[in-house]
This record gives C-alpha cells, structure tokens and sequence, in this order.
C-alpha cells in the first residue's frame, strides 16, 4: 500500500511523486532502458536505436525536469544529465561506431549535447546554485573529448551557443541579485576562458580538417561573452565598472593575444566591437559624475590597449592598424562626452592634440622601421596618417565648441584629400568626399541643427559664419585638390560634387545670415513677407549670387555653373515681380523697376560680351 501511494493519476500519465521512486525512475528506469538499448544498437548494427533511445530520454527527462524538479531533487537531476551525456559520448566513441563512421559529423554525436538544453529548464526554474555550473562544466568537458576523438569541430561551437545560452537565461531570469555580481562575472569570464583554451587546443591537436572553423572556435569563446557582459549591464540598476570592465579587458587581451598569434586579424575587430560596445553601455547606463575618475581610466587604457595592439602584427598585416585608428576614434567619442560632463576645463583644443602622439608615432614607425615610402600608397600609412589628421582636424571646432562633430568631419574630408597627394591610396579621397557629404547634409538638409545652440548678440560675425563658412571652404578647397588619377565613375563625378556642395553651402549661410539679422528673439526664423528691408536683403543677395556665379561660369568656361546663375537670376526675378513689388506703393515701385531694369541690361551685355558664341561658329 505505501509504494501505491507514491502514484497517482494526471491525465494519461504517471506522476511519481517519493523521492525514492525519483531516484529509481531515473537511475534504474529511464537509464536501463536506455543502455539496453544502446547495447541492443552496437550488437545489432542498427546504430539508430541509440538516437532513437537518446531522442526518448531526453524528453521524459525534460518533462520530469519542468514538472517536478526542485531544490531537494537538484543533484540527481544534474547527475542524471552528466550520466546521459557520457553514455552517449560513450556509445558515439565505441570500436564499432568508430570503424563503421564514414564521416566525423554524424547526427548522433548531437545527443550528448541534449543535456545543455536539460541545464536551461533548471536555471528558468530558478535552480542556479553553483553545482548547476559544475554539471555545465562536466558536459563540456565530455563533447570536448567527444570531439577529440571525432574531430568534429562543430560540436565545441554547439557546445559554445548552448553555455552561453544557459548563462544568459541565468543572467535575465535567474535568482541572483546585485550582490552576487561576481558570480555572474565568474561565470561569464569562465566561459569565454574555458572555450578559448578548448578552442586553442582543438585547432593545436587537430590536424585534418582545420581550417576556418578550428581557429574561430577560440575567438568565438572570448568574443561571445561580450553579449552577457551586454546584458548584466543592461539588468544592473547601478554598478561600479571595475568588475565589468576588467572581465572585458581580460577578454580583450585574449582575442588580441590570438590574434597575433594565429595571424587571424579579423579577431582583433571582434575584440574592440565587443569590448568598446561594453563600455558604451556601461557609459550610457550607469555613468554619473560621482567618480569619473575610474572610468576615465579604463577608458584610457582601453584605448591604450587597441592603439598598441598593432605595433605588434606581423609585417605586411594592414587589419590591425586599421583597427587601431577605428579604436582611437571610438574611443575619443567616448572620452570626450565623460570630460565635457565632469571635467569642462579640459575641453579645449589640447584635448583632441593628445590623440595625435599615438600615430604620429605609428607613421614614424612604419617608415623608419619597416620602410613603408609614402608614395607607395601603402594602406597602414594611409591609416595612421588619417587618424592623425583626424584629431588635427578637431582641435579647432573643438576649441570654438560649436558644431564641433560636424567641423569635425569637413576638416577630416578635406584633410584626407590633400593626404591623397602624399599618400596615393585611392580610399583616402573616397572616405574624404563622402565625410565632406555626410557634413554637408547635416548642415543643409537637417534643419533641427539652426536650433542646437542659441542665437547670439552678434550680427553675421556668428557661429552660422565659421560652421557653414568652413563647411562651403573646405568642400570648394576638396574639390580643387580633387585631382587625377578619375579611373572610376565615384572618382569622375567627385570633384564636380564637391563644388556643387560647397556653392550649395554658400548660398544656404548668405541666407541664414539674412534671417539671423532680421530674426527676434533666441531662434532662428525664416520668413519672406511682412518686412520690406528683409525681402529686399534677400532679393538683392540672391542676384548678387546668381551674378558671381555668371562671373565663375565665365572665367571656367562652365556651361552648368552658368545656366546655374541664369536659373537662380530667372527665380530672383520671379520674386521679385510676384512678390517683393506686390508690397510697395507706386513711387517705391517704379524705382525698383528702374532698379530691375538695370540689372537685367549689365547681365545681358556681360552675357552677349563674353557668352554669346561667335557667327564663325
């Protein structure tokens, strides 16, 4: 009668319920079963008995596990998932499986991961203790050897997804609170330790078949952890980023350090992707002007860190200088917004000048000491050099504090293209057009930008001048250095582009000084009626315009900048006749066509003395 009360009867199935029929189901049902199948499998040859058994325990045990696993039942689940786990490694490792496999990737070498999916029921259910990770571990451990002995790589990168998995679930679902961060660290850092060692091992021990997949395991173990990083930042009301930072910087070092080693360059983009989106979270979330001093030290070192790493690639490698220049500005942005928070009387010129010193070394040493000559074109050059010009070009906008990104950029374009002439690597020009149009259309087409800063006292001598002067300068002065080689249609059309955009730029400042003058109040407005002298300054201004650019037609010999001003003097006119007129009394009104008059007869003898084509012709 006392074993009958351990059952009873839910729906169609048999619910145990005494701790020593768990026992018995587990140890002696379920996994008696399950090796005499596996026996009845290797005797038999028909090897897909194992899967089949395989298949069938793991999802009564998955079944049990959401049901009825609790704190009491914690060790014989997990012992049960390490027991399952073995027993099929065991069977995919056998003599006969061995000599009958035709292939090292066989879909049975996929049960012994089963259990990692068992590991994510117990953390959902909040049964995260430290033996849980332990049962982890020993998994691994087992499709580690698994792999040895199969030489299937893709089993340690399963194995990879299905940790981190395990830990994320943990990290967005577990029990642990702010005071156990250093278990979330420890087992996050673990993780990427323990798959980068496996990872070095496997590509070390496995000669057949090594290829892309061996070397990315290591990097993917370090890289992968990032994203838990990610998300224990993004959980975590407040934290110091000591502990956060130091497990990225460790992991860092790792993907650098195998980088180097392993000449697989692409793993040292990993690593600064990763590492530099940890810090931009953490900055975004969690940084206050409490003690700025700590984060601006990691983020120094950081810099640091990704800076140097390519002083020491191999000779020839071009990848990690140009990480190199990447991190320098990634982590510039990321500096400056903590100075300008927390220490204002460092936001000057000299702040951006202090980047410099890195790569101008970096240029002195990739010609002093591996002999790169600069009209070669080479393209580390074209990187360090860049990036130098780079913060050369934020030392001004930087100083005047206004629209500094955005000057930023147009000094860097036009900086790139004159470095195109000593350095003659094609990239530099395109990358300096296209930051010359990025500008550009943050200051003409992004109207939100008249309102980032107030109006000031002064009348055109204003930040509207030197933004939108520099930005109109700096694409007209491009578009001169703009020279051959033109092999291409982004190389042909560039230097055209860049006048358009610079006489696009100098036409929007004489009409925003003109609104700036006329404007009331702490806002820019635009308006063309109620005010005759303001209607006027722009109508004037407009044919003053279209009258240079007749002029520059002419001197060029360019048809398209003088159907330009023809066109603008044709709108000028328009406004004028249509609207401007329409406000005037009759004395006003005659004069101004007089005026009109005027202007219309020096235009038509300009044109006709110097445009008009020759009878010969």
């Amino acid at each position: 009668m006392d074993s009958l009360r351990c059952f009873s009867r839910r729906g169609s199935f048999l619910i145990i319920t005494d701790l020593h029929d768990v026992r018995r189901l587990l140890l002696g049902f379920v996994f008696g079963a399950d090796l005499g199948l596996i026996v009845l499998a290797i005797a038999s040859g028909f090897y897909f008995f194992a899967e089949i058994a395989g298949i069938a325990v793991f999802g009564l045990l998955a079944w049990w596990t959401a049901e009825f696993l609790d704190a009491s039942l914690l060790w014989w689940a997990l012992g049960s998932f390490v027991a399952f786990a073995v027993l099929h490694a065991g069977f995919c490792i056998s003599p006969k499986i061995t000599a009958a496999r035709k292939t090292p990737w066989q879909l049975q070498n996929l049960v012994p991961l089963l259990p990692l999916a068992l590991i994510w029921l117990c953390v959902w259910h909040e049964q995260d203790s430290a033996v849980v990770w332990l049962a982890v571990f020993l998994i691994n451990i087992v499709v580690l050897t698994l792999a040895l002995r199969t030489a299937s790589s893709p089993l340690v990168l399963i194995a990879l997804v299905g940790t981190l998995i395990a830990v994320g679930l943990w990290i967005e679902f577990g029990s642990a609170r702010i005071d156990d961060l250093d278990a979330f660290l420890g087992v996050t850092a673990g993780t990427g330790i323990f798959f980068f060692s496996a990872g070095m091992f496997l590509t070390r021990r496995l000669t057949s078949g090594a290829g892309n997949m061996q070397r990315a395991i290591p990097a993917l173990g370090a890289g992968m952890p990032f994203l838990l990083l990610l998300m224990v930042v993004a959980k975590l009301p407040s934290l110091s980023p000591t502990p956060i930072l130091g497990v990225a910087f460790l992991l860092a070092i790792l993907l650098l350090g195998l980088a180097i080693v392993t000449r697989a360059n692409w793993i040292a983009a990993v690593a600064l992707v990763g590492a530099w989106s940890v810090e931009r979270e953490w900055h975004t979330m969690h940084f206050s002007l409490l003690n700025p001093a700590i984060p601006f030290g990691w983020y120094v070192v950081f810099a640091l860190l990704f800076i140097g790493c390519a002083f020491f690639a191999q000779k020839g490698e071009q990848l990690p200088w140009a990480v190199s220049a990447i991190a320098g500005a990634l982590h510039f942005w990321l500096i400056y917004d903590l100075v300008y928070s927390a220490y204002p009387q460092l936001q000057n010129g000299l702040f951006p000048a202090a980047f410099i010193i890195p790569y101008a070394f970096g240029v002195f040493f990739l010609i002093k000491r591996q002999g790169v000559t600069p009209a070669s074109g080479d393209a580390r050059l074209a990187w360090q050099g860049g990036a130098a010009l780079l913060f050369v070009s934020l030392i001004f906008p930087i100083q005047f504090d206004r629209e500094w990104i955005t000057l930023g950029w147009v000094l860097e374009g036009l900086a790139l293209i004159w470095f195109f002439r000593k350095v003659p690597h094609r990239g530099l020009r395109l990358v300096g057009a296209g930051l010359l149009c990025v500008a550009f259309a943050r200051l003409a087409l992004n109207p939100a930008v008249l309102e980032y800063h107030k109006r000031s006292g002064a009348k055109i001598w204003n930040w509207y001048l030197y933004a939108y002067g520099i930005g109109s300068v700096c694409s007209l002065m491009g578009a001169k250095l703009f020279g051959p080689p033109r092999e291409n249609v982004l190389e042909r059309i560039g230097r055209p582009l860049l006048y358009s955009l610079g006489t696009i730029l100098a036409f929007l400042l004489l009409n925003v000084e003109i609104a700036d003058y006329f404007s009331i109040g702490p806002t820019l407005t635009f308006s063309f009626s109620g005010n005759f002298a303001r209607d006027m300054s722009y109508s004037i201004a407009w044919a003053l315009f279209a009258f240079a650019l007749l002029l520059v037609g002419m001197k060029q010999k360019n048809g398209f900048v003088r159907y330009a001003g023809l066109g603008l003097l044709l709108v000028t006119l328009a406004k004028l006749f249509l609207h401007d007129l329409g406000s005037l009394n009759q004395l006003y009104r005659i004069g101004a066509f007089i005026g009109v008059a005027l202007i219309l007869i020096v235009v038509s003898f300009v044109y006709q003395r110097f445009l008009a084509p020759s009878r010969a012709k």
